[in-house]
């Protein structure tokens, strides 16, 4: 019984040393680490009817984050009620936001569910 196990247990040894090897992920250089950890924003361009609610329905899916645009932009902006058509807003975003549907459509969208006409009843 003693042969077997000296003859089963290298092998044995050297299966569990390679699944683990290839198991583990190869460790990301310092320059992807660090990429993953800076913040992401984006610069919008306010267009006419935008508001801060508006913006962070696009941005982050929930109207009610629009406090986090309104405190990336304290530089610029004094009140959250008033933005102006072409002022540039800092939009601060997840590393991983991707665009869903261009800002236009998605706007245009949103707008003609929430017209006047559509809430008659």
């Amino acid at each position: 019984m003693r042969r077997r196990w000296k003859l089963f247990f290298p092998t044995l040894l050297t299966l569990f040393t390679a699944a683990t090897l290839a198991a583990q992920e190869k460790p990301k250089s310092l320059l992807e680490g660090l990429e993953a950890s800076l913040p992401v924003e984006a610069l919008h361009q306010v267009q006419p009817t935008d508001n801060l609610h508006l913006l962070a329905a696009y941005y982050y899916r929930d109207a009610r984050q629009w406090r986090r645009i309104f405190h990336a932009n304290r530089e610029t902006m004094t009140n959250p009620n008033l933005i102006y058509i072409n002022q540039i807003v800092r939009i601060p975003l997840s590393p991983g936001w991707t665009v869903k549907e261009p800002y236009a459509e998605w706007k245009a969208r949103v707008l003609s569910l929430a017209s006047p006409s559509s809430l008659r009843r």
